[in-house]
């Protein structure tokens, strides 16, 4: 079965679903500047960004971090993307977009989704070593992905960010598959990672199917 197939299984009823096809280079920027300027998504006050490979463990629990972070008017809530997670080395300011709730009626009303950030921002340590991160180990500095753009724009003007914390699913036998925690540290959503490999790789389609 096509994994974005399996993966609707384990998505729950009470959210409506929009597929974003990244396999032509329609993902990062792009599918935020979509998501979040369509006409067909402008009535959603939530914009929840979810990988393929990426599955929902409690809908109730997710729920449970939308009303936080309504109450605590936070825009974003993800995983950093570097320095938590041992095997991102992005940048730790900004959330993976692989799960990335964002409260719509917190955004400016013009956002510039063009990619501005120069390669100096990417690669000057003074960004990055104020950040608390958990999991430090090597350089987090080096990586750069288009869609920061947008979430330091969103810095910029002072939104809240909500940084979720995570951990391996079973290290000993699979070292991708994680699983990011809500705001109270319980498990919320389940991450295989490597969904370009699946059908292709052997070994990652074995292990993505083994953990959906």
């Amino acid at each position: 079965r096509n994994l974005f197939e399996m993966s609707r299984v384990f998505l729950p009823p009470d959210f409506d679903q929009f597929y974003i096809d990244g396999r032509y280079g329609f993902y990062g920027l792009k599918a935020l500047e979509l998501a979040l300027s369509s006409a067909q998504l402008k009535s959603y006050d939530w914009i929840i960004f979810l990988d393929e490979d990426a599955a929902i463990l409690n809908s109730n629990r997710l729920h449970e971090l939308i009303n936080y972070m309504q109450y605590e008017k936070f825009a974003v809530a993800g995983v950093r993307d570097g320095g938590e997670m041992e095997f991102r080395k992005g940048n730790p300011h900004f959330p993976n977009l692989s799960f990335c709730v964002i409260n719509r009626k917190l955004l400016p009303k013009c956002i510039n989704y063009s990619p501005k950030l120069s390669s100096d921002f990417f690669t000057n340590k003074e960004n990055f070593d104020k950040i608390p991160c958990s999991n430090i180990s090597g350089k987090i500095y080096e990586c750069s992905e288009e869609y920061y753009n947008f979430f330091n724009e969103l810095k910029l003007k002072n939104l809240k960010f909500l940084f979720l914390q995570s951990r391996f699913d079973n290290q000993s036998e699979d070292e991708y598959t994680t699983v990011f925690l809500d705001h109270k540290g319980i498990d919320l959503i389940i991450h295989t990672w490597w969904a370009r490999a699946f059908g292709n790789n052997k070994i990652h389609t074995a292990r993505i199917n083994k953990v959906f």
